[in-house]
């Protein structure tokens, strides 16, 4: 028994190295694409809140989904995809958008400027926004079945909210006017990001994918921070094309004068993509 044992330890290594060599046989290469596009569905979970300042110092802390009615789930449109412009050279890109407005009688104070919303008052809130991803990778590992690459770009949110309602708006004199006020921030968000992805074929018509992506910094007087994580699967039909299931969470805070924002947005990923 002994020495049966002694043969499996020595044998072993070989036996997981045939293994490895079988599983590995059937894999044909990456499609070695120098462009590619997806088109997909993205179905959103949003958590969306803001610390909204009046000029007279005072700070709302509003969640736009349970304070003010807007929508958390949505279905947006979401297209990706890249150009390789070199042998390990690559610009990435993405958008999606989505509007949510709705209409609420609120039950706490809302300052926001120089408006006053007070409790009991009838507010239309508008939310929307378009999320833009451009970026440059550099493949380290480029072969036949795996490509790690680094990334540096910026995701970049527009945005537009929006309050109107029955408020009122104290005047320099301290007197108070009353009326429909609509109180607006529109801005331009880009924030840089560094990340990794990551994509490997692990059978002949299976590719994984996954990616993630941080960084805060200022610019133009506001401060973003984002951190965007991906996983996805692609069945290759052909070289061309292919259909892919996946799951994206990106989390973005905005830091501005009066407007502060912090969006969470999340969801699966259904598409398919052409490559050439």
């Amino acid at each position: 028994m002994m020495m049966r044992s002694r043969t499996v330890q020595r044998t072993w290594p070989w036996w997981t190295l045939a293994t490895l060599l079988l599983i590995a046989a059937p894999l044909s290469a990456q499609p070695q694409s120098n462009f590619s596009i997806s088109l997909g569905w993205f179905p959103t979970n949003f958590s969306t809140s803001a610390v909204l300042s009046a000029n007279d110092g005072k700070h709302s802390d509003v969640d736009l989904e349970n304070d003010l009615g807007l929508n958390s789930n949505a279905s947006n449109v979401r297209v990706e995809g890249f150009w390789r412009f070199a042998a390990r050279h690559r610009l990435d890109y993405g958008y999606t958008s989505w509007r949510r407005s709705a209409e609420k009688t609120i039950d706490t104070p809302i300052d926001w400027q120089d408006r006053h919303y007070d409790v009991g008052a009838r507010i239309k809130a508008v939310n929307n926004a378009q999320f833009i991803k451009l970026a440059y990778s550099y493949a380290i590992v480029r072969s036949d079945v795996t490509e790690f690459n680094v990334s540096g770009g910026f995701d970049t949110i527009w945005n537009r909210t929006s309050l109107e309602g029955e408020g009122s708006i104290t005047g320099p004199n301290g007197s108070l006017q009353t009326g429909n006020y609509k109180t607006q921030e529109n801005y331009i968000a880009p924030a840089p990001v560094f990340g990794a992805n990551v994509s490997h074929l692990v059978a002949t018509r299976t590719l994984v994918r996954g990616s993630a992506e941080y960084f805060r910094a200022s610019v133009n007087g506001t401060t973003g921070k984002v951190l965007d994580l991906r996983g996805s699967a692609d069945y290759l039909f052909t070289p061309t094309f292919s259909a892919g299931l996946g799951y994206n969470f990106v989390g973005y805070k905005v830091e501005r004068a009066q407007f502060d924002a912090k969006y969470n947005f999340s969801g699966p990923l259904l598409y398919v993509s052409y490559r050439r």
